[in-house]
Parts: structure tokens; sequence; C-alpha cells
């Protein structure tokens, strides 16, 4: 089945066809449809392959990740491949245990690709300059960089980790623990805007309470446990980098026997769809998943355009969704 027997089927011509599955406007609405249905009718595919030869590319973007467990690569793969192919691109994903920065690098070079929309800080600015000069233009999603060829997408990870603390102030939250993630951007932007907050508002930052969770709901389950078990008086709150953090600290409080929010509350940050499905539902900081990725393509194809055009920094804005996971503590408002 070829692009001859759809043409003979809808009865236009072959140039009429092409315009049509590239996305051309200038075919009447009527012979669009006639195209369409005929190309539905014969389970035509178009060939990408040949298109994207045509216009001297792959047609492939790579998504390089260290790993994809949990909720929140659950919802952000599918964001992206349907921008993707929104743009006519195939979305590759590679994810490997790299080791060196060399070896990140080596990875995206190797593969046939037009560009890289990277989950992944082990690469260093002398391999990203190296892959920018073999044309191969990259765009992170969680390390704040701009050079020719190479721009980022970023949560604003200040402003919504500001909105958890000034919440639980507000709600009469003094004795405040924190939940780190790992040593990425989203993890140290999230803790420097909390250690910010908790200054701004006078409220003391224990280092007993400051918790190493690295994005991961059993371990933040875990030491949790420790936490509460070692503390002669509980925190009045949790404050997470994350919803799955904030899931596995919510799951050890009810399994020692105490309640959220009455005993401890709880905040996450993602607004992942498992926040909404737990009891309590989780208070959290929402950011638009879908444009975050939008944002990410678009920038990846602008580059993909004119590899040695300056890269951009762009920002996502949160806000905060308000839920049953943190009580009102009237005792201990001012």
């Amino acid at each position: 089945m070829n692009i001859k027997d759809v043409a003979q089927r809808a009865g236009v011509s072959i140039s009429t066809v092409s315009n049509v599955l590239n996305g051309r406007r200038n075919v009447s609405p009527e012979k669009a449809q006639a195209v369409m249905r005929a190309a539905e009718e014969l389970n035509y595919i178009p060939n990408v392959n040949a298109q994207m030869m045509k216009r001297h590319g792959t047609g492939n973007i790579g998504l390089f990740l260290s790993h994809v467990e949990g909720p929140y690569y659950a919802a952000l793969m599918p964001a992206l491949f349907y921008f993707c192919a929104k743009a006519g691109y195939a979305l590759l994903i590679y994810v490997n245990d790299f080791h060196t920065s060399r070896d990140v690098a080596q990875a995206v070079l190797s593969c046939n690709i037009d560009g890289a929309i990277m989950l992944n800080g082990l690469i260093t600015e002398e391999d990203i300059r190296l892959v920018n000069q073999r044309g191969i233009p990259m765009v992170f999603m969680d390390r704040n960089i701009r050079m020719p060829g190479t721009g980022c997408v970023l949560i604003d990870n200040g402003s919504g980790t500001h909105e958890q603390v000034e919440y639980l102030y507000h709600t009469g939250h003094r004795r405040i623990a924190y939940m780190i993630g790992y040593e990425n951007n989203d993890g140290n932007g999230r803790e420097a805007a909390f250690r910010k907050a908790m200054e701004e508002f006078g409220l003391p930052l224990e280092p007993e309470l400051m918790m190493q969770g690295l994005f991961n709901e059993k371990v933040a389950y875990n030491n949790v446990r420790v936490l509460i078990g070692r503390q002669e008086r509980l925190p009045d709150a949790i404050v997470c980098a994350s919803d799955e953090m904030a899931i596995g600290c919510m799951n050890a409080i009810h399994d020692m026997g105490m309640e959220v929010p009455s005993d401890v509350s709880v905040l996450g940050f993602d607004n992942l769809a498992i926040g909404e499905m737990c009891e309590p539902k989780l208070t959290t900081v929402d950011y638009d998943i879908s444009r975050f990725c939008r944002m990410a393509v678009e920038e990846l194809l602008r580059l993909i355009a004119d590899p040695t055009q300056e890269g951009s920094i762009q920002y996502t804005a949160t806000r905060l969704i308000i839920r049953n996971s943190v009580a009102l503590r009237l005792g201990r408002l001012k």
C-alpha cells in the first residue's frame, strides 16, 4: 500500500495526498477529508523515515534517563511522547545507569537522533559542548544551563517550596521537618528554598528534622519511622520534596499508630495522581506537567532548526493545591 493507492481511492492527485499528510493547508477541507478517509480505509501508514530523510533529519528525539521508577516518570514520559509525535518525531527512550559524563555523551552521540531531552545531571559542560559540536542540541529538564545548542526548562522550585512553608506557618505549624530529595536541580533547589523560607518566617531549622528521602517512597517511609522513634516530641509537619516521599511519610505515620494530619501534617510536591487517591488526600505543589513537557519539546525543536542558537532558560509556574493532609493548629497561631 502506497501513496498512489490513497490518491486513487480519494480521487485526487498524489501531490494533494502528500500535502494533506504533511499538514499543509493549501488543500480544500473536502479533499483533505477524502484523503484522510481513504488513508484510514486502506490502513495506510506514512513512511516517516522517508519524510525525515527529505528534510535531512532522523525524525527521532532521544530521552535520556538514569531510571524510570515511580509515578513521576509514568506521568512525564507519555506527555513528552505526545508532543514529540505531534511535531512528527518519534521519542526514543534510553535508560542507563551511566557511570561517567563521557558515558552519557557517547550514548547521545551513538544514537540516531536529531536532539536530546535530558533528565541526567551527570554530563559535564565540557561533554555537553562536545555533543553540541556534533550537531546534537540538548534540552535539560532538571538542570539550569544555557549555551549555544543547549537550553533548559525547569520547575519554579523556589516559589513552590515557599508556598509550602508559608501555608504551614499560617495554619499554626512551628516545628517543621523536611524530607530531602537527591542532589540535582530539583532536590537542591527545593531544599535551599525550604531553608530560606524557614528563616524568613522565623521558624527554627532543626538539623535532626532534616531527613534524606532520595525521591523514593520506601526510603522516606523508613526514615520517618527512624525519626519518630527517636523524637520525644513529634514535628508539627513534614514538608516533602516530592509526592512519592510524602506518601511514604503518611504510610509510616499510619503504621506507627498515628494519624495525618491530626498528629503530623504532611505536604508533597508534584501533584501526582497518587496524591488524590490516598487518605487523607495530599496537600501538594502543582505545576502543569503537560505544559512543562510541551515547553521542553518546543525548545528542542527550536534548537534542532538551528543548533547554533543560544539556548533559553524557561520556568513553569507552581501553585499550592490544598486538600486534607494539613491540620489547622489554632493553639499555636500567634
